[in-house]
């Protein structure tokens, strides 16, 4: 990510970025902060200590390390000059000085709420320490574990959860370094209202969204906060530091003084597919809705914008590669870094392949999905079809030509290949490579990955007829809705189901509004793959200038006169061959 890319200065990651546009961010965000410190009298009361602004609130507000307050010589300066102006306007405020009396308000009152606020500061600014290679459980070294400390010590159930996330469930220690800063930050706010870490419950919570999405945090921000604080109070309920506080139980498995109890966080069963699996989970209720801040951002291609995308592909120097890479996206649904890893020795032989179109049988390709898991392409048979046309023909050149420019090439194992080097393309190549075509195609608001989408729209088309045929079953304790999503992730290589139901939604939506759209989907694609096929063959023949003139009359519709030139042209092949 750059920072062209960052839409709100808040909720962007800043471990995202370069050193530079991270520092820059985080010097926007100090402008914002020391403007909301001049401007408001009770923050400034809090914040501003003996003439000084705390550090510990800029860092936290920021998300930056306490160096980068002197490291980064925009916000060193600035704040050398924030601390001249307000000492310079309000030199009494800053300092321990006796308070005057102004408009008959009692100086000694008012001294003991500035020094009661900045007290409460003081308490609410946490730290987060990462252990050293010293640090060893289980007889093993563990660095970089993260522990939250306050002024008055070290918060151990925080950090005892980040610790049995790292050693006991496998979390990276960056995952856990973020579940520290969102629970140093919740700390911070409860402990600056003042509430026990036990008598937190939902009422806080909304609150605490309230005053994050104040200060600019998006809808996504604010929910990952949000549930990560729910799964450390889950994890204090399971360890029973607190009991029965939060709301993580089935009625049948509770007393019955409680069955009819209200919990003070209450909690939502889920349901996610791991592996062949359906593990159940639970969730905080509480949350922000993020499709409708996203509504507009992001378009799904239609089949008039995917025709016109393809043809944008075909008038580049590598038009069939570019528009095959499109295809295996559409028609698999898979990722950039899934069709890259794709090998020549994963397509099937002629032989299979013809097998396959006679008795229709798909075919499987395993490739690598995100986060490491395996998964399963099934490229249509005229997806295949294609492939193995730019295996044969536009990749055969590329090898061939690198061969003879570069001693020791080596050919490599997968399809996409580069065709200045030889090296199989990157993920961002493609990324550029579609930006390109999209823009020229005038398709806003959409990339390659988008194209996946036109994938789940079918995937979950076809799963809602098998459902309605009679050919998926369903349990009696589940809903079809359930098992629509867990199947259609299982297909799509998604850890969590819910992430499809945007796309559930809208094709119900557009059944209603069309009825006829589901029957020709399927045509509609194998129509396109055998144009694009026929584009490519004519191109090829097009570019032999003897060939050229039989090219036109076939598109032309003069199929007699083709066929003629074509006798003509064996005969002469044949002559030559003698």
């Amino acid at each position: 990510m750059t920072l062209a890319d960052v839409e709100n200065l808040w909720s962007v990651v800043p471990s995202t970025l370069s050193k530079s546009d991270r520092g820059h961010v985080y010097f926007e965000r100090f402008k914002l902060v020391a403007h909301e410190i001049r401007t408001n009298p009770d923050l400034r009361f809090t914040v501003w200590v003996g003439g000084k602004v705390s550090r510990g609130y800029l860092v936290e507000r920021l998300g930056c390390g306490t160096s980068s307050l002197n490291q980064n010589g925009r916000i060193r300066n600035g704040l050398l000059d924030l601390e001249a102006d307000l000492n310079a306007a309000n030199p009494s405020e800053g300092s321990a000085c006796r308070p005057s009396v102004a408009s008959g308000a009692n100086p000694w009152e008012e001294a003991r709420r500035r020094r009661d606020a900045r007290t409460v500061a003081i308490a609410s600014t946490g730290k987060i320490v990462l252990t050293n290679e010293f640090c060893r459980v289980g007889g093993r070294a563990r660095p970089g574990i993260p522990t939250v400390l306050w002024p008055d010590g070290i918060d151990e159930n925080v950090s005892d959860w980040l610790r049995y996330l790292v050693c006991d469930r496998g979390v990276s220690t960056g995952t856990a370094k973020e579940y520290a800063k969102i629970l140093r930050l919740f700390g911070s706010y409860y402990r600056r209202s003042r509430i026990a870490w036990s008598a937190v419950n939902d009422g806080v919570l909304r609150k605490w969204m309230e005053e994050l999405e104040k200060h600019g945090s998006g809808a996504s921000r604010i929910n990952t906060c949000v549930q990560t604080v729910f799964r450390f109070y889950m994890w204090a309920e399971t360890r029973k530091l607190l009991y029965f506080h939060v709301g993580i139980y089935d009625p049948k498995d509770l007393p019955v003084e409680l069955a009819s109890s209200v919990f003070p966080i209450a909690g939502e069963k889920v349901f996610q597919k791991r592996g062949r699996h359906v593990i159940a989970g639970w969730r905080s209720p509480l949350g922000l809705v993020t499709h409708s801040r996203s509504e507009g951002k992001r378009n799904t291609p239609t089949e008039v914008q995917i025709r016109e995308i393809h043809t944008a592909a075909m008038d580049q120097a590598e038009g069939e590669r570019n528009c095959l890479m499109l295809s295996w996206a559409e028609e698999t649904g898979a990722r950039r870094c899934e069709f890259l890893q794709v090998k020549v020795l994963d397509l099937p032989t002629p032989d299979q392949l013809q097998d396959l179109i006679d008795h229709d049988q798909p075919w499987g390709v395993d490739v690598h999905r995100k986060g490491g898991r395996m998964g399963k392409l099934i490229p249509p048979s005229d997806l295949l079809l294609r492939t193995w046309d730019y295996v044969n023909g536009a990749r055969a050149e590329i090898v061939e030509r690198q061969t003879a420019l570069r001693q020791g090439y080596i050919e490599p194992k997968e399809i996409f290949i580069s065709s200045t080097t030889g090296a199989v393309l990157h993920p961002d190549t493609i990324t550029r490579i579609g930006r390109q075509l999209f823009q020229k195609a005038g398709v806003t608001k959409a990339n390659v990955h988008r194209l996946r989408a036109r994938y789940v729209v079918r995937v979950i088309e076809t799963l809602l007829d098998a459902m309605f045929n009679g050919q998926v079953d369903i349990g009696v304790n589940s809903s079809w809705v359930e098992t629509i999503l867990l199947k259609a992730s299982e297909q799509m290589g998604h850890i969590h189901p819910s992430s499809l139901r945007p796309y559930l939604n809208y094709v119900l939506q557009r059944r209603i509004r069309q009825s006829d759209a589901v029957q020709l989907e399927n045509k509609e694609a194998k129509l396109r793959q055998l144009a694009l096929r026929e584009i490519i063959a004519a191109k090829k023949v097009a570019q032999h200038g003897s060939l050229a003139k039989v090219s036109q009359l076939l598109r032309d519709g003069c199929y007699s006169e083709a066929a003629a030139g074509l006798r003509a042209l064996a005969k002469d092949i044949e002559k030559s061959d003698r």
